[in-house]
């Protein structure tokens, strides 16, 4: 499990940068905007935030906070690339120290979903996202054997964000236990007006310098030597630069481009509109298929997935948490008919097969909790957007496929798995 979080942290980062430099971000203690014992039992009075000693790492924060801390920040300040790093540093502690509890990132957008209880929604997560067996994600909570860092309080819903914050508090005051939660200042505030998070410490993520983006830019040398003309040139690419997310956009959109390839007129809206253009063309046309994929068709078909993203609680796209209510009600019937179909087929397939090879033998599928230890079995698909093509596999070493998976405990194991086209 410890590489499993050192290889997903490592990866996530990658893909947060981009290939970009991490940059030195700073940090300001804001003690109101929790609600620590310490204020309490001594009734201090109310605090006004106060800037940490530039290059005052999260790490040390964490640490001076008893593990305890709220991280808030503007919509793209660094406040998840923050807890990603934590999150590597807290990896390599449990490396050194196999008694620390495993840091596990947790979107917290689902818990709207259902609104558990937050230890039933930790272990269902867990379960999910880093697939380990139900049953050992369970006792992992039960047991405190994870450290939850829980990512985009902001990401939900306005009303039912009130709800998580007593929910993280209520877990919290029954496991006295390390907890960071991250999210925006201004959703932070909204939320907490009748109850804040009873944590020990809070911070706010800085924006970037100018200075800092300048430096970022030149040291970066002559692929960005356009984009730092256009900064001089142009107040809200500046304005936009200082938040780590949109000088990312920007050093990606136009890397190699000259200035007047930037935008130049417009309000601010209007400019991160054509910037958002810009970008996404430039992606299709570094990673995709312009041919196959055209632009057009790729924004509406991103366009669409976003929307039900965000309907239904989710802020990262995972391919198995797909289900039939992502589809127009027209087209329900028709999938539910298919998927019909397509198990019938490998029913009476199973069945054949099993009297051609005696020793196969077929476990229950239904359940993730009775795979081979060291191939848990996926559960049968249920996303929509499969062709109904079924693919068998003779293999003598099990193999991940999205589908049913079905295994021989002798010389193979038997794979039967729908595709996607």
């Amino acid at each position: 499990m410890v590489r499993r979080l050192r290889l997903r942290c490592r990866q996530l980062l990658e893909q947060t940068l981009q290939g970009a430099a991490l940059l030195e971000l700073g940090l300001s203690h804001k003690p109101g905007a929790v609600q620590s014992a310490a204020a309490l039992v001594l009734r201090l009075p109310h605090q006004p935030e106060r800037p940490l000693p530039f290059g005052t790492s999260l790490l040390s924060v964490y640490d001076e906070a008893e593990q305890e801390l709220l991280i808030l920040g503007e919509p793209g300040a660094g406040k998840s690339t923050l807890l990603l790093e934590l999150a590597q540093h807290l990896v390599e502690r449990v490396e050194q120290e196999q008694s620390h509890p495993l840091p596990v990132i947790l979107p917290l957008s689902s818990w709207a979903v259902k609104q558990l209880p937050l230890r039933d929604w930790m272990w269902e997560q867990v379960a999910l996202l880093y697939d380990v067996p139900r049953h050992l994600s369970q006792q992992w909570v039960q047991e405190e054997h994870l450290l939850p860092l829980l990512d985009g309080l902001d990401e939900m819903e306005a009303p039912v964000r009130a709800a998580c914050i007593v929910a993280i508090n209520s877990y919290h005051r029954e496991h006295l236990h390390p907890l960071v939660v991250c999210s925006r200042t201004a959703e932070y505030d909204t939320a907490s007006t009748h109850e804040q998070l009873a944590l020990h410490s809070a911070v706010v993520v800085q924006p970037l310098t100018r200075q800092q983006v300048d430096t970022s830019l030149r040291e970066a040398g002559k692929p960005m030597a356009g984009l730092r003309a256009a900064l001089k040139q142009n107040p809200v690419l500046q304005e936009l630069a200082i938040t780590p997310l949109w000088l990312s956009v920007l050093i990606l959109t136009y890397q190699g481009k000259a200035a007047r390839d930037l935008p130049k007129l417009g309000s601010r809206q209007q400019q991160q509109q054509q910037i958002f253009t810009h970008y996404s063309q430039r992606m299709i046309e570094r990673k995709g298929n312009p041919v196959r994929y055209p632009l057009q068709s790729t924004r509406t078909r991103l366009a669409w997935l976003a929307q039900q993203m965000r309907e239904h609680n989710q802020t990262v796209f995972y391919l198995e948490q797909l289900q039939p209510d992502w589809l127009p009600e027209r087209r329900r019937p028709f999938y539910q008919w298919s998927v019909g179909l397509v198990f019938g087929l490998v029913s009476g397939l199973a069945y054949g097969l099993t009297a051609v090879v005696p020793a196969l033998t077929i476990p229950n599928v239904a359940s993730r909790q009775d795979s081979h230890p060291a191939f848990p079995a996926t559960r049968p698909s249920s996303h929509p957007f499969h062709s109904g093509v079924l693919v068998v596999s003779l293999s003598t070493t099990p193999r991940r496929f999205q589908g049913v998976s079905l295994e021989s405990p002798g010389k193979g194991a038997l794979v039967l798995s729908e595709c996607s086209v």
